[in-house]
């Protein structure tokens, strides 16, 4: 785990990638545009993060991670349980804190999105699906900005 901070962050954001590649991208920009990011590299750092801490506006979550022991008698093709996981565990976080969470992955979305449906009946308006090649790390912060803004006027 490792915590970037600015000195007045417009808002605070947990990033769960286990893939340096993309986590260096995407954290580069969300620093860059003022975000104080906590970045997880796995699925039982984060659910320990987000249990100890609800200060957090937004969660960036990964679907597809190394696996914690206590999903591995449950894993799914290419680890997609471990994000789904994360999202099991924090599901009772979600609404009440006006949590975003955007899920990151390679993966089909009708296949992801069918096993969200499955885990959680999330309210649609704070969980977001997008494939990682399709939202540009440098279109993030804003994307992201305008919908943590909208979820405070509620």
């Amino acid at each position: 785990m490792k915590s970037i901070n600015n000195d007045n962050p417009v808002a605070k954001i947990l990033f769960v990638e286990d893939d340096k590649f993309w986590a260096r991208a995407y954290i580069r920009e969300l620093q860059d545009s003022g975000f104080d990011v906590i970045y997880a590299r796995s699925a039982r750092d984060a659910v320990d993060l987000l249990n100890n801490s609800l200060d957090f506006d937004a969660v960036i979550l990964d679907i597809m991670m190394p696996t914690p022991e206590e999903v591995a008698d449950t894993v799914t093709e290419e680890g997609m349980s471990t994000g789904l996981w994360v999202l099991e565990q924090i599901k009772h976080l979600i609404a009440p804190n006006m949590l975003c969470v955007w899920i990151l992955t390679n993966r089909d979305l009708a296949a992801v999105t069918e096993k969200i449906n499955e885990i959680a009946n999330l309210q649609k308006d704070l969980v977001d699906l997008y494939r990682k090649r399709d939202v540009l790390s440098n279109v993030l912060p804003a994307y992201l900005l305008a919908k943590i803004k909208r979820n405070r006027l509620q």
